[in-house]
């Protein structure tokens, strides 16, 4: 695991964690970040849109979310985390993610 502290700017990705009840989640992200979107793969958060559908932990099965918005966090001195898995993906505040 590889830690710094940079100057960045970061992504929110807010999402629908339930179609019944429109519970809201999120995850900040740096923006060339691949997040695992439903019939496309890993995409960079810069390139994703409302509409699309991202994959979350739920429980030991993962489902599809639909991301609501995505909003430029302002720019700021963060602690930043590089992981390495052996499978090359995660799950980062449940969203499923891929290594950089």
């Amino acid at each position: 695991m590889l830690i710094s502290a940079v100057f960045r700017a970061f992504l929110e990705i807010r999402y629908h964690q339930s179609i019944t009840d429109f519970q809201k989640g999120s995850i900040s992200v740096t923006p060339n970040h691949p997040v695992f979107i439903s019939r496309k793969g890993f995409l960079n958060a810069d390139t994703l849109s409302a509409g699309m559908k991202a994959s979350l932990l739920n429980g030991k099965r993962t489902k599809r979310v639909k991301i609501i918005s995505i909003n430029k966090a302002p720019e700021s001195v963060s602690q930043v985390y590089n992981l390495k898995t052996s499978l090359g993906n995660y799950f980062a505040n449940g969203v499923l993610v891929h290594n950089k």
